[in-house]
Order: structure tokens, then C-alpha cells, then sequence
């Protein structure tokens, strides 16, 4: 196959997303699929044509979504208007847009935010799962099974802190 000339090549944005929350693990092909369903509710088959939204890469946290230069307003917004994927309740909020794929793993390795590893911790006789990063916080994520209920965890409570 013959390369094209820069000045006949297509320009290219790329948009850096977080995802929240951090520890759902996501198919870029759900993800794919969940933008042009948000998209053509919005914007119609004609616009995402002429965007051309691809996942280019999915890691722990964020995503790398690429379109055509221009579409990047329209593609921050559809990444914003996502609210669940393939069942999952997640939120990709927009963070950088760049020409090159270098350059937002150039910010990725300045910002990157602690990672958040899967524990079981024994709170007042109990265990419950949480998640926990490098500095010592925990969390304990939403299971959507059985009552509500408010926790208030001190330091006193956690075993083995």
C-alpha cells in the first residue's frame, strides 16, 4: 500500500477521559458501541460519519477516544452524555484533547492519580470489601444489593490499620 503525503492524510484529535468510576473494567468495544448510540441521538448518523469516533485505548481509569479535527467539541459531548455502558453506571469526563497520542501519555505519566486495588478490611467484626490506594483512603463501592445504609468509618474501627 502507498503512503500518503502528509498534506493527504486526515488530522486527527485525540480526547483523554477519566473514568469514574475507577475500578469498572470496560470493554472498548461497549464503550464503541455506547458513544455511537449516545451520538446518534444527538447528532444523527451524518455527524458520526463525519467525527469518526474510534477507542483507540482503555486502561484502569482512562480512555483514549479518537475523531476527526473539529469534531472534538461534539465528541467531548458525547462522552459526557454517557451515563452507562453495557449495564454499568460510569461517568468519562473529558480532560485533555492533543494532536498526538504522545502527548497525552506525556500528561498521563505527570498526573497519573493513585491506584485503586480491591481489599477486604474488618470493620467492627465484619468484612467488607473496599477499595484502597497508595496513600491509605478507602472506599467502599456501591454493590446495588440489599438496603441502603450510611457508613461512617474512623481509623478506631478498621482492624489492622
Amino acid at each position: 500500500m502507498k503512503i500518503l503525503l502528509p498534506s493527504l492524510r486526515d488530522n486527527h484529535r485525540y480526547v483523554l477521559s477519566q473514568v469514574h468510576p475507577v475500578w469498572e473494567s470496560l470493554d472498548p468495544r461497549d464503550v464503541y458501541y455506547a458513544m455511537n448510540d449516545v451520538a446518534r441521538g444527538w447528532f444523527g448518523d451524518t455527524r458520526i460519519s463525519e467525527i469518526q469516533p474510534v477507542v483507540i485505548r482503555f486502561s484502569p481509569g482512562f480512555l483514549i477516544v479518537r475523531c476527526i479535527r473539529g469534531g472534538e467539541a461534539d465528541l467531548t459531548a458525547i462522552l459526557l452524555t454517557i451515563v452507562e455502558i453495557n449495564g454499568k453506571r460510569v461517568k468519562l469526563c473529558p480532560v485533555r484533547t492533543s494532536g498526538t497520542i504522545k502527548g497525552l501519555n506525556e500528561f498521563l505519566s505527570a498526573h497519573v492519580p493513585p491506584v485503586m486495588s480491591k481489599q477486604e478490611v474488618r470493620v467492627s467484626g465484619t468484612l467488607v470489601p473496599v477499595l484502597s490506594d497508595s496513600q491509605g483512603r478507602i472506599d467502599i463501592p456501591d454493590d446495588d444489593t440489599g438496603p441502603k445504609q450510611l457508613r461512617f468509618i474512623t481509623t478506631q474501627e478498621v482492624e489492622g490499620a
